[in-house]
């Protein structure tokens, strides 16, 4: 867990806790980089050079560019800065893995809801490939036009980002993009195929129950899939929502969690 409250203006992380309870909290703490004013601040982990160790990286909105900090462990062993290559208003939206090839990338997006996915590799410079807004038209799924109707449109800025990941394991594995429309509550999906440097498919695929939220993200049924956790903010209970099905569905209502959280409690994303 990386941490830059102690002390003031330091990277550090914290060891696994439950790995390491007989040492003392003090001793569990690992001081590993000192940001400077360029750096900006930290804006996601991910594994950018595929060693297996996460990968900090810092994100600098007002000069727009970024660093990632190469870890083995508790070290840096190396720096990397990069920038977008197409000047605009960027903002850090995501880390996943969006061309399949087992290393992190980023997702950049602008106000205007134009899209930038910076790919890393571990021995040569970072690629782009830019998506404009045109290019991320939607319909709805089968299972969504039964249910409320059909719709079309535009990933556009009034969609956010709820979540990155590799939702569906059939054919090759490239992170796909989960929005959000959050005047509306409908739930998107868009799938890429890199090497065509377009997006495959967009589609609204649900509704958020009412006084819903996206919590996390993870594998919750060991098939190979990110699953969505949704927390309802009033009740408050848990809910996984099982990513990975075909046949214009995309996902399947799981489980309630029991037992449900207690007031004042909530879940905090990995």
């Amino acid at each position: 867990m990386p941490s830059s409250r102690i002390p003031p203006g330091y990277l550090g992380i914290w060891k696994e806790p439950y790995r390491n309870s007989a040492d003392p909290w003090n001793a569990q703490y690992s001081q590993v980089y000192k940001l400077l004013s360029s750096d900006g601040a930290v804006a996601g982990t991910g594994d950018f050079n595929g060693d297996g160790y996460t990968d900090i990286l810092l994100w600098n909105s007002s000069t727009q560019t970024g660093k990632i900090l190469l870890m083995n462990g508790d070290r840096v062993i190396r720096q990397q800065t990069f920038q977008p290559a197409t000047v605009s208003n960027w903002s850090l939206a995501a880390v996943a893995d969006f061309n399949g090839d087992g290393y992190s990338d980023v997702l950049l997006r602008d106000t205007g809801g134009n899209l930038e996915v910076v790919y890393f590799y571990p021995s040569v410079p970072p690629t782009t490939t830019d998506f404009e807004v045109a290019s991320l038209g939607y319909s709805s799924t089968a299972s969504y036009t039964s249910m409320y109707g059909s719709t079309s449109g535009r990933f556009d800025a009034t969609w956010s980002v709820a979540a990155t990941g590799i939702f569906q394991t059939l054919g090759t594995a490239y992170a796909s993009i989960v929005w959000i429309n959050p005047s509306s509550g409908q739930l998107g999906i868009t799938n890429f195929r890199p090497f065509l440097k377009t997006a495959l498919s967009s589609q609204v695929f649900a509704k958020m129950p009412a006084d819903t939220e996206i919590q996390a993200v993870g594998d919750f049924n060991g098939d190979g899939a990110k699953d969505l956790l949704l927390w309802n903010t009033s009740t408050p209970e848990n809910t996984i929502w099982f990513m990975n099905f075909d046949g214009g569905t995309y996902y399947q209502t799981g489980p309630t969690l029991q037992p449900s959280l207690a007031p004042g409690w909530q879940v905090v994303p990995d």
